[in-house]
């Protein structure tokens, strides 16, 4: 008898476990997931800014003429210039790392980093769309840095965050996959933009 009281009590724990494992399993669609994929945006951008010069950046010293004419992209001034305004991204990028770490704007939260982050994007892309010269271009650059920094942080935080646990790996690996499909679209949309040989 005690041996069937035993049993009986087993198998009716294990029918709440299963009835309770079904319930909590977390739906593959849901709120957390769309939040996942609207915060692998930013790194997206992340991978797509840092290579978006890779294959065009000669053709600056070309528009801008910083060789003195129209035709030549290779002279010590065109080299500096595309080094500066490259360094510009990476200059921001230390800066908006450095300051999600101050304490105030670490409390206000890895969601705020990120719509705070791809406002900086926005804000840079503008900015070296309408860049007349070095200087607006060397400040678009500066100001996508300093979103590319942020983002670098707060977009797998924010991603293993509002991720179920069963969910938490995968959507934590978007991050590294979506920077790898920001960098592919950088060189794949940069190609025809070369300058001719």
């Amino acid at each position: 008898p005690a041996f069937a009281c035993w049993s009986v009590g087993l198998q009716r724990a294990q029918m709440v476990d299963s009835l309770t494992d079904s319930r909590l399993t977390p739906p593959r669609r849901s709120v957390a997931s769309l939040a996942v994929r609207v915060a692998a945006v930013s790194s997206f951008l992340f991978g797509y800014s840092i290579c978006v010069l890779v294959s065009c950046g000669e053709l600056l010293s070309v528009i801008f003429e910083w060789c003195g004419n129209d035709g030549q992209s290779d002279c010590f001034w065109g080299r500096a210039f595309q080094g500066l305004v490259n360094a510009a991204l990476y200059l921001g990028a230390a800066a908006g790392s450095l300051m999600v770490g101050m304490p105030k704007i670490s409390s206000l939260g890895s969601r705020f980093h990120l719509i705070f982050s791809d406002a900086l994007f926005v804000l840079g892309a503008a900015t070296g769309t309408s860049a007349q010269g070095f200087v607006s271009l060397f400040l678009s650059r500066l100001i996508s840095g300093a979103g590319l920094g942020i983002s670098a942080i707060a977009a797998p935080l924010y991603m293993a965050e509002v991720s179920p646990r069963e969910h938490r790996g995968l959507n934590s690996a978007k991050h590294g996959v979506f920077i790898a499909l920001g960098i592919l679209a950088a060189i794949v949309i940069g190609i025809p933009q070369s300058p001719p040989p």
